[in-house]
């Protein structure tokens, strides 16, 4: 957990009482009189001054005006046309002059948009926009908890046999997967976003192996076979297949094309590599359909049709995508395509890996240890208690020796057990990053010593919504000051869930640690969480290896763990 932190001030205070009062029971109109007040009196025809670009504020007022996505209707975040309403709504907030009109847009719309649209297009918003940069967002499970509730997920259903639905129902799990999409949003181009996320195929290439791997650790702790591909032929039968079925095959035949000829073509018809160090980037912004994608209408929106193919109402929204077992089949189709993007790039020379002059010799870590407790969370049926994966807090110390003083980058990973050396290209992308950092080492022999509370890029605990409230509200009268932490500390991957639960006697799994040169720093949130842009946000593991003894080099170490599961 990050222990830094600023003292929250009046003005956001009051900004982030706003918040919350317009994601509170966002199923229904509003009941606060302000914002119902704004909502009735707002107008945008001949006001188109309160925006710095009012002809995109022209252009939603149009599109709300033309089939928009009615109150009652069902959002599917994935569905091209509600793509494209998000993008147009979210407009008339990031082009929003001031806060004052920010909050005045927002209240309009908390009226009179489908609640669901709602709840992502503002809270990617929030997070985008400079007046509301470092405002929290409530937990998404309490605000749309009909999303993540239902009488499966209760601890009374939680205990059957190599069941791992404690993994996948949990709802810091699946929020997860929500506020990726929110902070990397594949609404917004790179321009009008505040970090510079030029990375962002890299980026939803690494974070779905992650969320994979993640996943295989639990089906090994559980005696369960990784998932496998989808054969979309299987789904031939359903009544979308005579349409979306060939949509699929053709998009996946044109992206494994521009793959295998090693470039694809921009919207202008023009060739954009993919075989230099930017294309992963490129080859990833294809495959979301992202904004910044060379060629949105020839690749097209491959996740949609296959989504909707697969029939599932979870797979359409993010926020429950990661509880539904074909999403994991899904992504495994994905990440095919990058495995045959990485094979045709070939795997790092010996160079590409070596840190020169430093060696690790030893890495110790304590007895690693997981159980079961209880997380409470307001749900529109009340208190509902759930059953989650926990682990003991831990302390690891890596032994390095370097010829000189040197910054480096340090990555250490978790996976499967190896049965050799040799076998590491077959579990590369199964291995799961528990943390990355950077370091000086000093000539001579180095204990580096880290412990798991030390790890910035997990998310404790979130309050709920409703301590949230008070917590703001006795900041705000003097009682108690209200700590804003970075945006990492609400939106990364669960601290509860960094290890796999292991077994009673002690599973075997192994670790990687990796320690590479430091060769450039941070410049924004974004690259912070990347640590060093120089190299792919999944070096080293994002490469295939045909040789151990180029692959094994001395700034590399690996060594079996235990993992004990107390009962």
């Amino acid at each position: 957990m990050s222990s830094k932190y600023k003292i929250a001030d009046q003005v956001f205070l009051k900004k982030q009482k706003d918040v919350l009062r317009l994601f509170k029971n966002v199923m229904q109109p509003s009941a606060y009189e302000d914002i119902i007040e704004i909502a009735e009196n707002f107008k945008f025809e001949d006001r188109w001054d309160q925006w710095t670009e009012p002809e995109e504020i022209k252009h939603f007022w149009k599109c709300f005006n033309n089939n928009f996505l009615k109150i009652n209707d069902t959002f599917n975040v994935y569905y091209p046309e509600h793509s494209r309403q998000c993008r147009s709504l979210i407009s008339i907030f990031i082009y929003a002059k001031d806060y004052a009109t920010f909050f005045r847009c927002a209240a309009w719309s908390r009226q009179n948009i489908n609640a669901c649209m709602f709840v992502y297009v503002l809270s990617v918003a929030l997070v985008h926009t400079t007046f509301t940069k470092g405002i929290i967002l409530p937990p998404i499970y309490e605000i749309l908890p009909q999303h993540f509730y239902n009488e499966s997920k209760t601890v009374a259903n939680s205990n059957v046999k190599n069941n791992i639905d404690y993994l996948t129902e949990d709802v810091g799990y699946n929020s997860y997967y929500h506020y990726k999409h929110v902070y990397v949003a594949r609404i917004l181009e790179n321009n009008v976003m505040y970090v510079d996320a030029d990375r962002r195929g890299d980026y939803f290439y690494y974070y779905h192996t992650q969320i994979m791997a993640r996943h295989h650790l639990e089906l090994l702790s559980n005696g369960r076979a990784e998932a496998k591909k989808i054969n979309y032929n299987d789904f031939s039968g359903r009544n979308v297949s005579k349409d979306f079925l060939p949509k699929i095959i053709e998009l996946e035949r044109r992206i494994c094309e521009a793959i295998d000829i090693g470039w694809a073509y921009d919207k202008n018809g023009n060739k954009k590599s993919l075989r230099d160090v930017d294309s992963l980037r490129t080859l990833g912004k294809i495959i979301e359909d992202d904004p910044d994608s060379p060629n949105q209408e020839y690749y097209g929106n491959f996740q949609y049709y296959a989504r909707y193919l697969l029939g599932n109402h979870s797979l359409k929204h993010y926020e429950t995508s990661m509880s539904d077992p074909l999403f994991y089949n899904f992504i495994k189709n994905i990440l095919d395509l990058f495995v045959r993007y990485q094979y045709r790039m070939g795997p790092y020379s010996k160079l590409d890996l070596l840190f020169d002059g430093v060696k690790i010799n030893d890495f110790i870590i304590d007895k690693l240890v997981t159980f079961f407790d209880l997380f409470t969370y307001d749900s529109s049926n009340g208190l509902v208690q759930q059953k989650r994966l926990n682990h003991k807090p831990f302390t690891y110390k890596i032994h390095v020796k370097s010829n000189t003083s040197v910054d480096a980058v340090v990555k250490f990973y978790i996976g499967p057990k190896l049965a050799d050396f040799a076998s590491m290209d077959d579990n590369r992308l199964n291995f799961f990053e528990l943390d990355r950092f950077t370091i000086r080492l000093n000539e001579g022999d180095n204990v580096i010593e880290r412990n798991s509370d030390d790890i910035v890029f997990f998310s404790p605990d979130r309050f709920g919504y409703s301590e949230f409230c008070n917590k703001i509200d006795d900041a705000l009268s003097g009682k108690e000051p209200f700590k804003r932490f970075p945006y990492y500390n609400y939106y990364t991957f669960p601290r509860r869930l960094m290890l796999p639960k292991g077994d009673v006697s002690g599973q075997q799994f192994q670790v990687f640690v990796a320690i590479l040169q430091q060769r450039s720093l941070p410049t924004d949130d974004f690259e912070f969480q990347v640590v060093d842009k120089t190299y792919s946000i999944g070096f080293p593991l994002d490469r295939p290896i045909l040789y151990k003894e180029d692959f094994w080099v001395p700034n590399f170490f690996s060594k079996e763990v235990n993992i004990f599961h107390e009962s």
